[in-house]
């Protein structure tokens, strides 16, 4: 990301995502992920969600309850922003 010029995510919604090597780190997709993504323009509307490395195995299970608990909020923004941009 350190390439991408400052604007290069402009209409982008962006769901914050992190492999992390240790739980302590787990705060990184807040503090860091996140307000680099809106750095870029894009539009970040939920939590972020961290996997740590030594359960990537369930990364899938992980990952399914937190899209259970976003998808409804991402979609309902979703089709605001299709019926404001057609």
């Amino acid at each position: 990301m350190d390439r991408l010029p400052g604007g290069a995510l402009a209409s982008a919604v962006a769901l914050p995502l992190m492999v992390m090597g240790d739980a302590r780190h787990a705060p990184a997709v807040e503090v860091h992920l996140r307000p680099l993504l809106a750095e870029l323009g894009a539009f970040v509307p939920t939590p972020g969600a961290a996997v740590p490395e030594n359960r990537i195995e369930q990364a899938g299970e992980l990952l399914d309850a937190w899209a259970a608990q976003v998808a409804p909020q991402v979609a309902g923004l979703l089709a605001a922003r299709a019926t404001t941009t057609s």
